[in-house]
């Protein structure tokens, strides 16, 4: 009887072992982007500037520097999904700072101040970067 317990519960807890890595690797190529696709998002993502005011301009930090800090900053409106937009720019960032360690990635250590953003012709831009 005993031997009978303890097989059912090896069998009950190798199910929920599976069950719960099976479902955590769906998960995580589910959400796991390349850096030419999240590249690709991002430029369409940030493609409608429309704006009617300067309060409808934002711009994200993209890319990573060796020594820190951004590559450049990408101007958007708010009519942009501001939630993935921020969730793939980090993703990427993620990615690029990632392949700087690898291939020993060096730069200049410029830092980048972030554009002061204008709303000219219902279009964000930037006014200095």
């Amino acid at each position: 009887m005993k031997t009978g317990l303890y097989f059912v519960g090896m069998l009950l807890m190798f199910q929920i072992l599976t069950a719960c890595n099976g479902n955590k690797a769906k998960h995580h190529v589910d959400t796991k982007l390349t850096k030419a696709e999240l590249q690709k998002s991002i430029a369409e993502l940030v493609r409608d500037k429309g704006c009617n005011s300067v309060g409808q301009c934002r711009s994200i930090a993209y890319g990573a520097k060796a020594c820190g800090g951004p590559t450049s900053y990408l101007i958007y409106s708010t009519s942009t999904d501001e939630a993935r937009l921020s969730r793939e720019v980090n993703q990427y960032n993620h990615l690029v700072k990632k392949e700087n360690i690898k291939n020993g990635t060096i730069s200049n250590c410029s830092i980048l101040i972030p554009p002061t953003l204008d709303c000219k012709k219902n279009r964000c831009i930037a006014v200095r970067q």
